[in-house]
């Protein structure tokens, strides 16, 4: 006569098994969680290294301008002062970076090649949303001397400026006139986020020095 041995049903080990699958679940998310918010972190730090880029850039071409010129950076550049001639109005508000979950980009931004201090407009095509995450690409240029290797801008992901007359009237170079407004906005998505992020600063700029 054969004796029958305990053991697990099935129902057990489906049990079993449920509960090993959920654990793991859970464990994978809280790690992707934790990753996302690494890399975020990562993200905001390299993004605001590229605003301050552009707060420093503004800030040395505008002393260039006054020593050299006593005039400001925008002095005889019929681009900027169409950008300052505009009303406050013209300035996108913060909280209209995001429109239907996608960053927007104004019309009348632009960005400051920070290796060469070139001005560059969004109508230029080179002012684009971000792929990664807000930053100035410079492509790889072959040169025999090693110069300009490197060095030739290629375009701007997801970060751009806006310049803001706050006082005075008249021209650009009426002696009224005091002070400029440089707006720095960066916009992304990051890995599991279903909202871009956004940054910004506001850069304020006098005629004297």
């Amino acid at each position: 006569m054969s004796k029958i041995k305990p053991g697990d049903t099935i129902v057990e080990v489906l049990f079993a098994v449920s509960i090993f699958g959920l654990v793991a679940v859970l464990i994978l998310n809280m790690m992707q969680r934790g990753v996302g918010i690494s890399q975020a972190a990562l993200e905001v730090s390299m993004v605001r290294n590229e605003i301050n880029s552009q707060a420093e850039m503004i800030r040395m071409r505008m002393s260039e301008s006054q020593i050299r010129s006593s005039g400001n950076l925008f002095a005889n550049n019929s681009v900027f002062e169409s950008y300052l001639l505009g009303s406050s109005e013209n300035i996108q508000p913060f909280d209209q970076m995001v429109v239907g979950g996608k960053c927007q980009i104004p019309d009348n931004s632009f960005i400051i090649d920070i290796r060469r201090g070139n001005i560059i407009e969004k109508s230029s095509g080179r002012i684009v949303p971000a792929g990664v995450f807000p930053r100035l690409v410079y492509n790889n240029v072959e040169d025999s001397n090693k110069i300009e290797k490197g060095q030739m801008f290629t375009r701007a992901e997801g970060i751009w400026v806006q310049a803001k007359r706050v006082t005075g009237e008249g021209s650009i170079n009426d002696d009224r006139f005091s002070a400029i407004d440089f707006h720095i906005r960066a916009c992304w998505t990051t890995i599991g986020s279903n909202r871009p992020i956004t940054l910004g600063t506001v850069v304020r700029t006098y005629d004297e020095i």
